[in-house]
């Protein structure tokens, strides 16, 4: 009866220590997770300059990661990015990214990642910022901005409104325009002029690797997304 109890008492502790080294290896696991994801924070906010940044990485076990060098999902967030654009500066409010199949992440220099999805917005404030110009949101996707035109040799007061988008470089592009102002028969050449004027200055800042794929007009600001493939991390700044 003794040794039989023993052996039970034996085989009773095997699941018990498998279980410890579980919690152990989660543990030390989810651990250097951790202070993987703060160093590559504080790798993202020394180079762009930001305020905030987070990163979330998805792999586990993040030991096994190692290894292989690769690493399946990482999460980004950072906020307030300064940016320069033809010598113009602002700041990005928020960028949100996803690098997916990032390999020889051990390396930050030859870091790739096989796709990479963003969101950046910015308010009007920094939209005006980056590119001169005092937009501000009229409803449905569009934007107004106050302007001045030569009528005459008089100069008048107008109001163009547009639907704005975004070409793959980042050029803002304005479609379906309409001037308005007091007693002024607006025509279409008028309207070709002015746009053809602005279009230098409506660009949005850029990312090695990565290209402009749909915009939206908000309140707020303007949302925009971009996307990239086969995007070598260390040129995203």
């Amino acid at each position: 009866m003794v040794r039989g109890s023993r052996r039970r008492g034996r085989l009773l502790v095997l699941p018990i220590l498998a279980a410890l080294l579980i919690v152990g290896f989660v543990g030390v696991d989810a651990w250097v997770r951790e202070q993987a994801e703060q160093r590559l924070a504080a790798a993202v906010l020394e180079r762009l300059g930001a305020d905030q940044a987070s990163v979330s990485i998805a792999s586990w076990p993040f030991l096994t990661a190692m290894p292989a060098d690769r690493l399946e999902r990482v999460h980004l967030v950072v906020a307030d990015i300064p940016v320069d654009v033809a010598g113009r500066s602002g700041v990005v409010n928020q960028v949100t990214a996803t690098a997916l199949g990032i390999q020889r992440f051990r390396d930050p220099a030859q870091a790739r990642a096989e796709r990479v999805t963003g969101i950046v917005r910015m308010d009007w404030t920094q939209v005006a910022a980056v590119t001169g110009l005092a937009l501000r949101p009229a409803g449905k996707g569009r934007v107004a901005l106050d302007q001045t035109v030569k009528v005459l040799d008089a100069s008048l007061p107008v109001v163009l409104e547009a639907t704005v988008g975004v070409a793959p470089d980042g050029t803002l592009t304005l479609s379906d325009a309409t001037l308005s102002g007091a007693g002024l028969e607006v025509s279409a050449e008028l309207v070709d002029r002015l746009l053809a004027g602005l279009a230098a200055q409506m660009r949005l800042p850029t990312a090695a690797g990565l290209v402009y794929t749909g915009l939206e007009s908000t309140e707020d600001g303007l949302r925009a997304e971009l996307s990239g493939s086969d995007v070598r991390l260390s040129e995203l700044g």
